[in-house]
């Protein structure tokens, strides 16, 4: 059984994420490449620097085991390509070394991914690929 997965939508123009449904792993992928990113684009295009918050962000949450993976939509010179944060619990080494620590929002992200790019992300996540999202978003 494919895990549920609560999805979320940081809108430019607000300062709190809006919840979207409840989804299969299996609908990630197709619910992101049928998000209408060039419309929001346009939108903050259309309107002055102050009014916008954010860019346009989906966010996927897998509340069992606490991992996110969010991405934003950006536009430079008419391209439009996605920034990816992968966010989970990790254990990280503090004092050189000598004292570890779960930290459970640790996050990486990548830049300038192709749709298809950040689209080969999502479906790691929704599969719980997670060799594979540590080894692309490690930066």
């Amino acid at each position: 059984m494919m895990p549920i997965f609560h999805c979320t939508f940081t809108s430019p123009f607000q300062a709190e994420a809006v919840a979207l449904e409840t989804m299969e792993g299996e609908q990630l992928v197709s619910y992101f490449l049928n998000y209408p990113w060039a419309d929001w684009l346009q939108k903050m295009n259309n309107s002055k620097e102050e009014d916008i918050h954010f860019s346009p962000t989906l966010n996927f949450e897998n509340k069992q085991t606490k991992q996110k993976l969010m991405v934003s939509g950006v536009e430079e010179n008419g391209r439009i390509f996605f920034y990816v944060f992968y966010q989970r619990p990790k254990t990280v080494s503090q004092f050189f070394g000598l004292r570890q620590k779960v930290k459970e929002d640790y996050t990486t992200e990548v830049h300038d991914q192709s749709k298809e790019q950040a689209a080969l992300l999502i479906e790691a996540f929704s599969k719980g690929n997670e060799v594979f999202l540590e080894k692309e978003i490690n930066r």
